[in-house]
């Protein structure tokens, strides 16, 4: 896989990563937030909020990963996705414990 196909691969698997992330947001805001008397956030709110958290906590570059193949290119998305669905299967059994 060329240098080019791998960073197209990565700008694609991104964009679904993002939204999943701004889904999950909505969901952990809605359990734990709006109960406290703020109004509920839809996926675009969410979506700038995933931005601003981005930026706060932008951290150094990380050392240079072997990207190459199918792979390679996925890494980013995996791990972004698997830390988002676990942040919502433990948003969702806290709210399962709330009164």
């Amino acid at each position: 896989m060329t240098k080019t196909q791998s960073v197209f691969l990565a700008l694609l698997l991104a964009l679904p990563s993002l939204v999943f992330r701004a889904f999950v947001l909505t969901r952990l805001w809605h359990w734990f937030v709006a109960p406290l008397g703020l109004p509920d956030i839809g996926v675009a709110h969410a979506l700038g909020l995933v931005f601003v958290g981005a930026i706060v906590r932008r951290q150094p570059k990380r050392e240079v990963e072997d990207t190459t193949g199918v792979f390679g290119s996925a890494t980013p998305f995996v791990d972004s996705v698997g830390h988002s669905a676990l942040l919502l299967v433990l948003g969702w059994a806290v709210a399962g414990m709330m009164p």
